[in-house]
């Protein structure tokens, strides 16, 4: 794929081809700043061609300032959750869905909830913002809904930096606390560019696809305000916009960032009798851990090893223990294998040490029956982390890596 087709894809991407991730082929030719900017770009748009009566959409920041130990165990998540469909809820708040016949290019207009927390070392404030608005998303380069109660402004703004040559502002404006803050990366590190993935099966990708803009590790620097208070913080994160259109089934996504700024993550969409679980609770360890993974990834970004920095893995094992069925009284701890075929492994344990969530109802068969995505974050911390990649040994005990922590989605239910 050269330029010409990087911009058509760009433009107007087809339904029946799968792409991985493409920057390494502006990397190869120098020119990893203008694909940076072509993804960038991509923020802003919600392609109206992929919609279909089930997509959702999201914009979604993971925030983790700099710590006494590395970036944990404080941790903050906003997010736009967008979702089509006659009647729909997100943590209970019932609104009105996207309708996919109007979602249109260039200023795109629908039903979004604008949801955010703040872990604040000592407990979780989950309803830092919960406001269901009418979203407006502009090419120019921003996303905005609000609600106007009593004279104030409630929702969130993001648009694109006047302050970065690569960053978003940020204004998450709340009845309960406010998050105003920037992020942004340098546009010549390929890893720390955004980068964008499209996945459509043949045949069916009209019926499901998945297009995504990740930006993997971005700076951060804002105030940040909870009923205890207000401070300034600053660290690292990870943002994305994520256009999925078809049902929301489970999976589990672990993102995770060391003190040297090394990253480790892993995604495994998996079916089960998860599928069918509509309560907060867990199964046994036995029917938890009973589970067909579906195309599993995971990467490592070696902060230590500049040249060989990326490292990806197609095999993950994972491996859940919750033997308490309490979702609130015990966190999960999860244990993942992860390999290549070059040799490369990986053996991972994550340890929750906090919790948020909110259920993802969506009104079906005329709204007779409410379909329900069980959605739940971690707040998590990497206990251990062992295994050998590009040839030289990665310990948890190694002082250049130093402590990891991160987020979690452990997510079940359908949202059909």
């Amino acid at each position: 794929m050269d330029g010409s087709q990087l911009a058509t894809y760009l433009k107007c991407i087809k339904d029946t081809e799968i792409n991985e991730v493409v920057s390494s082929i502006f990397i190869k030719t120098g020119e990893t700043r203008e694909l940076a900017y072509k993804i960038f770009d991509e923020i802003w748009k919600i392609h109206p061609n992929l919609q279909t009566t089930q997509s959702s959409a999201w914009w979604f920041f993971i925030l983790l300032p700099k710590q006494e130990k590395g970036y944990g165990p404080r941790q903050m998540m906003f997010s736009y959750a967008s979702r089509a469909g006659h009647l729909i809820a997100v943590r209970d708040k019932w609104q009105k869905g996207f309708d996919v016949d109007t979602v249109g290019e260039p200023n795109s207009k629908f039903m979004t909830t604008v949801v955010g927390w703040n872990n604040d070392g000592d407990e979780v404030h989950e309803e830092i913002v919960h406001e269901g608005a009418e979203a407006h998303l502009s090419p120019e380069g921003y996303l905005e809904a609000y609600n106007t109660v009593d004279g104030k402004q409630y929702g969130a703004r993001i648009e694109i930096s006047k302050a970065h040559e690569l960053g978003i502002h940020a204004n998450f404006e709340g009845r309960n606390g406010h998050a105003k803050f920037e992020v942004w990366s340098d546009p010549d590190d390929p890893e720390a560019a955004p980068q964008v993935s499209h996945i459509s099966p043949p045949v069916l990708g009209r019926f499901f696809n998945v297009n995504l803009v990740a930006w993997r590790k971005v700076n951060f620097k804002g105030m940040f305000k909870t009923p205890k208070g207000e401070e300034e913080l600053e660290g690292l994160g990870y943002f994305q916009r994520v256009l999925f259109n078809g049902p929301l089934g489970p999976w589990i996504w672990i993102w995770t960032v060391f003190e040297d700024h090394s990253v480790f993550s892993a995604f495994i969409p998996y079916l089960g009798l998860h599928n069918a679980r509509r309560a907060d609770g867990h199964f046994s360890d036995f029917m938890e851990n009973r589970l067909m993974k579906i195309v599993p990834t995971a990467y490592f970004l070696n902060e230590a090893d500049p040249d060989n920095k990326e490292t990806k893995f197609k095999k993950v094992d994972v491996k859940i223990h919750n033997a308490n069925q309490d979702l609130y009284e015990n966190l999960p701890i999860v244990k993942l294998r992860v390999r290549n075929k070059e040799g490369d492994h990986l053996n991972v344990t994550i340890r929750a040490h906090g919790h948020a969530q909110f259920h993802l109802d969506r009104a079906v068969l005329k709204q007779t029956w409410m379909s329900r995505w069980n959605y739940n974050e971690f707040m998590v911390h990497v206990d251990h982390i062992e295994g050998s990649v590009k040839g030289k040994s990665i310990k948890t005990n190694m002082k250049v890596m130093g402590e990891g922590w991160g987020n979690m989605e452990y997510t079940w239910g359908m949202s059909l």
